[in-house]
């Protein structure tokens, strides 16, 4: 459909798709962390250094079922 689009407009792909390419990338990284205050530590520290894209670990499942209480837990690692 882009084809279409270029060969109507007169115009090369890249620039149907929004112009040039970016010149810069966001990199994520990952917090470390088990506990709420050593991943707030972690997210501070990632921050300083400059990053602005996280990766949160959930907790570990105990077991394959554990329903409500495992998605309250998740929830709560990321408030």
């Amino acid at each position: 459909m882009l084809d279409v689009v270029g060969k109507a407009s007169k115009a090369p792909i890249f620039q149907i798709l929004g112009g040039p390419t970016r010149h810069k990338v966001r990199a994520l990284v990952a917090l470390d962390g088990d506990s709420h205050d050593s991943l707030s530590r972690s997210l501070q520290r990632r921050q300083a250094a400059g990053f602005r894209a996280f990766i949160v670990p959930v907790p570990p499942a105990d077991n394959s079922n554990q329903g409500q209480a495992y998605v309250l837990a998740v929830k709560a690692r990321l408030e």
